[in-house]
């Protein structure tokens, strides 16, 4: 047989040789790392939301954040003692107990460093029921609308729906109660300001703002610029707190701080066909630090009687220190006078902002019905860019 003329036969039958062996390699190699097909759809625990009694949440080179139930309330028991933000909690709850899985998005534990549920990426999540551990998983990437679940111990990644990620991957201080102060602006009837660029003194009538006795004369005085303000201070919130190492005379507190004081009249709810009962009163004093190291747009403010000191944006820091141009209506004509007329539902003194929008809306802290519709990292981001814009518009003006 001449060779030379069959030498395309004999390579076509060499190359299924050699295809026949891959596959049959490839198939082999296969079957040894991968599971079979399990006929049995992947599922995950179903909790009992009431029957949660501890959190614990690790992200990659960060220290585990512990969170306990106490009665109906959730506080941080690591890496700090501290009250917890019961939205954030509420969160990360709902999304435990709403887990659906999808089905599986790999059985490969090659495959986790890609989806992120490696040690490196991983957030691990550990829900406790008493003493018994009833979740334990590792959360990775968002894909297609899906989130990577990986059962921990286990090589199987499950595809759950939605984006849970967020809810979970958050610095201790997302996890703290941030509340500086909590009440409702219409119950402030009283409220003073002592700095070095001037002491104020305003008390409520009715709806309006009026100079208390004593007060000196404020041309082109504006109730609405004063209500601006006892609205941010009733519903302050902090952005961050001071670390362990900084006590009161480091972050400039002292008896030359400026302060806020205000007086807040509490009404108790009225019994059906009761009469109503006395409002009762709190005061409420506010001292302001200096700035925070490597940071000029962050300062220090403590509460009187709490031990706490928190960090809060510059935008708050400037209204604790005002002087009189700040409680003036614009000058009749001039642009900032024209914006205010026409901004319809504008914040008092802020032309183009909502008003009352520290208590009014959903998802924010202090915020109305519907709270946890909307991430609360990205309502803090809303928030911290609305009260940029309203400082430089506010600036603008004077």
């Amino acid at each position: 047989m001449d060779w030379q003329k069959n030498r395309l036969y004999i390579g076509v039958a060499v190359l299924a040789l050699l295809g026949g062996g891959l596959y049959w390699g490839l198939s082999q190699r296969t079957e040894a790392n991968e599971p079979p097909e399990s006929t049995e759809a992947p599922t995950l625990p179903t909790l009992d939301r009431e029957a949660i009694t501890s959190l614990e949440i690790t992200r990659p080179d960060h220290p585990t954040i512990r969170l306990e139930k106490s009665g109906e309330t959730w506080r941080m028991m690591a890496p700090v003692e501290a009250d917890a933000d019961q939205a954030s909690v509420s969160t990360a709850l709902d999304k435990l107990v709403g887990l659906d899985v999808q089905g599986v998005a790999a059985r490969n534990a090659a495959n986790h460093e890609r989806l992120e549920v490696d040690p490196a990426h991983g957030i691990h999540v550990v829900a406790h029921a008493g003493e018994g551990a009833p979740l334990d998983i590792v959360i990775g990437s968002f894909r297609g609308g899906n989130s990577m679940v990986l059962p921990s111990g286990q090589d199987v990644v499950l595809s759950v729906a939605g984006s849970i990620k967020y809810a979970f991957d958050k610095d201790p201080k997302d996890f703290r109660d941030r509340r500086v102060v909590d009440v409702a602006p219409t119950d402030v009837a009283d409220i003073q300001w002592h700095s070095p660029d001037g002491d104020f003194h305003f008390l409520r009538s009715g709806e309006d703002w009026a100079p208390a006795e004593g007060q000196a004369e404020i041309e082109r005085f504006g109730s609405s610029k004063v209500q601006s303000a006892v609205a941010t201070f009733a519903r302050m919130r902090a952005v961050d707190f001071a670390d362990d190492s900084v006590n009161a005379a480091a972050a400039g507190l002292d008896d030359t701080s400026p302060t806020v004081t205000f007086l807040v009249r509490h009404q108790p709810g009225t019994p059906d066909g009761g009469v109503a009962p006395a409002p009762t009163e709190e005061t409420i004093t506010l001292h302001l630090g200096h700035a925070t190291p490597g940071n000029d747009q962050q300062f220090y403010v403590q509460r009187e009687g709490s031990p706490l000191i928190y960090v809060v944006s510059s935008f708050l820091a400037e209204r604790m220190h005002p002087d009189a141009s700040k409680f003036q209506n614009p000058v009749p004509g001039s642009p900032g006078a024209s914006a205010m007329n026409q901004a319809p539902g504008g914040m008092p003194g802020m032309p183009g902002m909502p008003g009352g929008m520290p208590q009014g809306m959903p998802g924010m802290p202090g915020g109305g019905g519907g709270g946890g519709q909307i991430p609360p990292e990205l309502m803090q981001q809303i928030q911290r860019q609305l009260q940029q814009q309203a400082a430089q518009q506010a600036a603008s003006m004077h």
